[in-house]
């Protein structure tokens, strides 16, 4: 796993509660269906960042657990839940092992990993979370991601400004990124 640094995303949490694209009613929907969430169990939602997916799934869980390694996006996520008045919301400031160690007897009827996966060490998470899944419960990784997606028209023209100013290589902490090569369902499948 790479090292990004402990700054990665430091400065970005208000940008992201307001800019980050929501997701979905149909997703949303789709996930409610398919789980059949009832309000009942407990949720995880890991790389929360502020917490967009959380609140909008605050509903059908008795409790959610949302966790993020950045201090800005928890903090952040703590100022909207205020501002929401929801209350079945709990933060964790780290990562899942740090979590584990300090309350190791949680199970969740669901997992999230929102445009987060591909930042973790994927198996190592998958091999933690197994654990902490109750019975029938199950987990959703939600990306957008495809190596094989072509962009769009207007999508290469950002690409273009982002090179020209940034260059080719993506920045990323105190190093550059690439996305894996490897995908979600190689993953899963192994």
């Amino acid at each position: 796993m790479i090292n990004y640094g402990n700054d990665l995303f430091k400065g970005t949490a208000w940008y992201y509660s307001r800019y980050r694209p929501l997701y979905p009613a149909s997703m949303i929907r789709y996930l409610i269906d398919k789980f059949s969430f009832d309000g009942k169990g407990q949720m995880l939602d890991l790389g929360c960042g502020t917490g967009q997916l959380a609140f909008r799934l605050s509903v059908w869980f008795e409790k959610i657990i949302g966790i993020d390694t950045e201090p800005e996006m928890i903090q952040e996520a703590i100022r909207l839940e205020k501002e929401y008045r929801l209350e079945n919301l709990e933060w964790f400031n780290g990562n899942l092992e740090s979590f584990r160690k300090k309350f190791n007897n949680h199970l969740f009827r669901f997992v999230t990993l929102a445009k987060a996966f591909h930042w973790m060490d994927r198996e190592k998470i998958l091999d933690m979370l197994y654990e902490m899944i109750a019975h029938g419960g199950g987990i959703a990784i939600i990306d957008n991601y495809s190596a094989n997606k072509e962009l769009l028209p207007w999508q290469l023209k950002i690409q273009q400004v982002v090179e020209q100013w940034y260059g080719k290589k993506r920045r990323a902490g105190n190093t550059t990124y690439s996305h894996p090569t490897v995908s979600y369902e190689e993953i899963i499948l192994n």
